[in-house]
């Protein structure tokens, strides 16, 4: 089964809450809503898979120069999403 991979949202800082990634059907999202400036961790986790998991994990950084976000994305084993989010 191939599933789209989610994909990051252009945005710009307003004060009011954003979402970073939409949702979708195969996937589940963990903190893809955030309101502050700084460096967010988005984690895609499929719902139903075979073999073994993997989460695709999005951690985005906005630059406090010049307000631009910069986005990174990695496709991880799911029981390695807690060490590759605790890396800078």
């Amino acid at each position: 089964v191939k599933v789209a991979a989610p994909k990051c949202n252009t945005l710009v800082y307003n004060g009011e809450a954003q979402t970073l990634v939409n949702p979708g059907n195969e996937y589940t999202l963990a903190g893809n809503t955030k309101t502050d400036t700084g460096q967010y961790k988005v984690v895609a986790t499929l719902k139903k898979s075979t073999g073994k998991d993997f989460a695709k994990v999005i951690r985005m950084e906005r630059s406090p120069k010049t307000g631009a976000y910069t986005f990174k994305e990695s496709i991880v084993p799911t029981d390695q999403v807690k060490e590759f989010l605790s890396k800078k």
